[in-house]
C-alpha cells in the first residue's frame, strides 16, 4: 500500500502481483491508489505472485521489481530508523523486541540495530496459528499446520531478509488473540 501511495504521488504506473486470496479491502485500496492488480491462484501463495511478477518484468525492459522479501534496503532502513527510535523512546531500557513477520525486514533490521546497542536483547517472532515460521524456530521444521486470517503475515518461508537472524523466542499467536489488539 505504501508503494502504491508513493507511485500515485509521483504519477508512476504500478502493477502489483498478489494471490487472489488477498482481501477485497486491500485490493480496493490499491486500486483506488491507481495500482493495476495481477491476481494469481491462491494455492500458489506469494511464490506464485512473485513468479508472475518476474514473468512481467522479463517482458517489460523498463520495469523494475523492488523485491521486498530480499531487498537489503528493507531491513537496513529499520536498522537505521526503527531500532534507533525504539532505543531513544525507551531510553535504552530494551530487554526484548517481538515482531510478526511478513517480508522479514522489520524484524531483521530492528533486531540488528538493537543488538548493535545491546547484544543481550532477546528477539522474538510472533507467528499466527498454523504458520510455518513458528514451527521452524521452535522445532527446526518449516512446516505449516493450517491457515490464519492474518493477511500478510505467516508467509511460511525464510526470506532473504530473515536468513541468519537469531530468533530467541518464537511465539504462536491465534487470530482470536491478535485481532482484538488490531481492532480495539
Amino acid at each position: 500500500i505504501a508503494l502504491a501511495f508513493a507511485c500515485a504521488a509521483r504519477g508512476l504506473e504500478l502493477v502489483l502481483c498478489m494471490p487472489e486470496s488477498m482481501s477485497l479491502e486491500r485490493r480496493k485500496m490499491l486500486s483506488l491508489l491507481g495500482a493495476k492488480l495481477e491476481l494469481t491462484p491462491a494455492e500458489q501463495g506469494m511464490k506464485g505472485a512473485i513468479a508472475r511478477a518476474q514473468e512481467l518484468l522479463d517482458r517489460n525492459e523498463n520495469w523494475v521489481m523492488p523485491q521486498q522479501f530480499e531487498n537489503p534496503a528493507n531491513p537496513e532502513i529499520h536498522r537505521r530508523t526503527t531500532a534507533e527510535e525504539i532505543w531513544e523512546q525507551t531510553e535504552g531500557q530494551v530487554d526484548a523486541f517481538i515482531c510478526a513477520v511478513g517480508t522479514g525486514g522489520t524484524l531483521a533490521g530492528t533486531a540488528l540495530g538493537l543488538r548493535e546497542k545491546n547484544q543481550k536483547i532477546k528477539i522474538g517472532l510472533a507467528d499466527p496459528d498454523g504458520a510455518a515460521l513458528y514451527n521452524y524456530y521452535k522445532n527446526g521444521e518449516l512446516k505449516s499446520s493450517g491457515g490464519s486470517i492474518t493477511e500478510g503475515i505467516g508467509q511460511g518461508r525464510i526470506t532473504k531478509n530473515l536468513e541468519g537472524l537469531n530468533i530467541d523466542m518464537p511465539f504462536n499467536v491465534s487470530d482470536k488473540e491478535a485481532l482484538p489488539v488490531v481492532f480495539n
